[in-house]
């Protein structure tokens, strides 16, 4: 990739990384490398199969990561720094606790809708 390509890219790598509150640690483990090669990618030293790796991990197109596109290309760009969050805090619970928050969330949403709030 050239350089200029790799420039556009490693900054829209770090934006995404700090938008999700994710240290180049978190993120190296994610993508399966180091923090090391985290930063390297993020001062434009990547490589094609990186990238591809980052937009799955951050959802969105590699054409946003290479700054051709400026739209995400996915069904992301309408959620909040909140809603990662609480993504975040889903992605790490087992299927029968997330079985359990689900059913929670229903009752709540019914208790809501049955009293007119």
């Amino acid at each position: 990739m050239d350089n200029k390509n790799s420039a556009k890219a490693s900054n829209r790598v770090a934006q995404l990384r700090k938008e999700r509150r994710l240290s180049q640690s978190e993120l190296g483990e994610m993508l399966y490398i180091d923090q090391r090669s985290v930063n390297f990618i993020e001062n434009g030293n990547c490589n094609l199969s990186n990238l591809v790796a980052i937009a799955d991990v951050f959802g969105v197109s590699l054409d946003y990561i290479l700054k051709r596109s400026d739209d995400r290309g996915n069904t992301l760009n309408n959620l909040d720094e909140i809603d990662f969050l609480i993504l975040e805090q889903v992605n790490g619970l087992s299927n029968p606790e997330k079985e359990r928050l689900l059913k929670h969330l229903e009752l709540d949403n019914s208790l809501k809708t049955n009293s007119g709030t």
